[in-house]
Parts: C-alpha cells; sequence; structure tokens
C-alpha cells in the first residue's frame, strides 16, 4: 500500500493527503500500526514552469509571423519590422500571458518628419508613438506667412496639456524665425503681458490651418516682474523658452519656469551668470529673447553665437523665437 501510494503522488496527483488511524476501524491488530506511527512523512518539491503558445499574425489575421513559449505570468516584448512601416502594436497585447495565446499585429506606414502630414504627425504624438518614429533634432521647412522657415524637434512627451493633464507628444521650435524683431523697452516688464501678448500670440494666426488644428495648448511657468519674482502659469499653444528649458540652472529665487529639453540635455547645466558659456544647439544665427529675466531685473537672450546674456539696453533688439505642441 505504501509503495502504491507514493507512486499515485509523485507520477499523478498534485496533492498527498497522509491520513492515520490506530486501527480501530479495521479488523487488524494495534501492532501493525505502530512501526508506521514512528515514520517522518517529508513533502518533496519540484518546480515545474508552465509556458503557454503565444502566436503572432500578419493583419490578416491568418499569416503566422512568430511563435514562442512564455512563462506563465510572463509577457513577451517580440516585435514585427515591416519596411517602411511602424510597428503599433499586439491585439491583445502579450503580458500577463496565463494560457495560448493568439495576437494580431498593426502596422502604420511611416514617414519622416520632413515628408510628413501634420494629421499623421498628431496621430502618432497622440498615440505614444511619435519618439519611435522620430528623434529630437528631426527637421522639416514651413512656409509661414510667405518665408520658408526651419522647425526642429526639441523633445518628446515633455509639457503638460492644459486641458487634460497629459503631455504632449512633440515639442518644435521654430528655430530661425525672423519676422518679430522686438527692443527691450517692449519686453520689460514681463513676458506674458508684453512679449507673449503681443509678439507671439499672432505668430499661430500665420501658420497653415492644418498645423493650426494640430497645436495643443499647454501650461507654461513664468515670473510676474523681475522684482518680485512671483511664480505664474499660464495656458499657449506658442510661447518663448525659458532659461531652464535651454539647461540653465534655477533662477536666484528657485521659479524654475520648466524643464530642459531634450535637445537642450547634452550640454552641462550653467548658471544665470554664465554670459561667456556658449551652448552650440540654442544659436539660431539671430538674437532671440527667453521668457525669463535675469535676477539683476534684465531679461534674458541668446545671441547669434549661442551665448545666454541679458540686456540693459533699451536699443537692444531680438527676435522671438516660438515653440510649440503637437
Amino acid at each position: 500500500a505504501e509503495i502504491g501510494t507514493q507512486k499515485v503522488i509523485q507520477d499523478h496527483a498534485t496533492i498527498g493527503i497522509v491520513i492515520t488511524t490506530d486501527g480501530t476501524i479495521l479488523d487488524m491488530p494495534r501492532s501493525n500500526y505502530i512501526d508506521a506511527e514512528d515514520k517522518v512523512i517529508y513533502a518533496i518539491y519540484t518546480e515545474t514552469v508552465r509556458t503557454y503558445t503565444v502566436t503572432f499574425y500578419d493583419t490578416d489575421g491568418t499569416t503566422v509571423l512568430h511563435t514562442e513559449q512564455v512563462a506563465y505570468g510572463s509577457s513577451s516584448t517580440y516585435e514585427y519590422t515591416k519596411d517602411n512601416h511602424m510597428f503599433m502594436g499586439w491585439t491583445p497585447e502579450p503580458t500577463n500571458i496565463i494560457g495560448d495565446l493568439e495576437c494580431v499585429g498593426a502596422w502604420q506606414e511611416s514617414y519622416s518628419f520632413a515628408d510628413a502630414s501634420w494629421e499623421y504627425i498628431a496621430q502618432l504624438a497622440e498615440s505614444g508613438q511619435a519618439s519611435k518614429a522620430f528623434s529630437v533634432g528631426d527637421t522639416r521647412t514651413e512656409t509661414i506667412d510667405g518665408s520658408n522657415f526651419t522647425l526642429e524637434i526639441i523633445g518628446f512627451d515633455h509639457d503638460t496639456i492644459t486641458d487634460t493633464g497629459e503631455l504632449a507628444g512633440i515639442t518644435v521650435w521654430i528655430k530661425d524665425y525672423n519676422k518679430t524683431q522686438v527692443a527691450y523697452a517692449l519686453v520689460d516688464p514681463t513676458w506674458y503681458d508684453n512679449l507673449h501678448t503681443k509678439f507671439e500670440v499672432p505668430i499661430f494666426d500665420l501658420l497653415s490651418s492644418e498645423l493650426q488644428s494640430v497645436i495643443k495648448s499647454v501650461t507654461k511657468e513664468y515670473i510676474t516682474a523681475p522684482a518680485d519674482y512671483f511664480e505664474r502659469t499660464c495656458t499657449a499653444k506658442i510661447w518663448s523658452l525659458s532659461a531652464a528649458e535651454i539647461g540653465l540652472e534655477s533662477r536666484k529665487s528657485n521659479v524654475e519656469e520648466g524643464t530642459v529639453y531634450e535637445k537642450f540635455a547634452a550640454y552641462p547645466s550653467k548658471g544665470y551668470n554664465s554670459s561667456s558659456y556658449a551652448y552650440p544647439d540654442i544659436k539660431t544665427g539671430n538674437r532671440y529673447w527667453l521668457r525669463s529675466f535675469h535676477y539683476s531685473g534684465t531679461p534674458m537672450n541668446v545671441n547669434s553665437s549661442g551665448v545666454v546674456g541679458h540686456s540693459t539696453a533699451t536699443t537692444t533688439k531680438g527676435y522671438v523665437c516660438p515653440c510649440f505642441c503637437v
């Protein structure tokens, strides 16, 4: 009986039950149970990893692209690459697998940032796929008010969309915009009331209707005046970069005015007195204003060599360097 029970437990069962008795329920004498009562029973476990078959199909749901064995509760990271297409994912997603699974793939024809329509770019941004399709530094040419300008990606998933609280997929700057030149006196005393309202907001109306339709309103930080440095936020579709967003350290009053974009993150962070340090990636060939003020109370700008400075001269002029999110 002992041999038979052991074989059943080892070869067939997943649960073993041991029942003891003093012999009173059978006609066997008490002496027959003494040896069994002195035995110690140990449970022996053998680890068994359950695996399941995951089958990946093309969009037709019948053409098998790949099969693999995945452990219980695990996930598959398999992706299938098609020329000139971007992989969008599997349905259902091969995650937390607890049984055999069949997944159908989806792909979308891919275009470069330079050649894609704004509608296509917006779809990628909203689906979280923009950083897979494009790269920081990708550029395209856009006609604005009869002139061609270079638009460049400076970051992904960076700015907060005001209405939803989600992150906008792509941030772009119009790198060489030279339509709006502003004297220092018009920039002072605050960015929002002067530079933004008078010179940045009207740029939106100069953009193509296709581009206007995909631009997101995002939340931006700024200060009320150089004398008090009170931090405020606003909703903007077009805005200027802040010192923090190009990699400068926090201002004296600890008002951040955003965080550095990927485009400028490769360079070491510098303080607000770094007027002699050139940032290769922030120069545009023109002097342009930042939305930040130096702690001395003067507006900050980036000159044509990429050197960050601040100006007290009322004759100093700089351009607006507009940014937007999709």
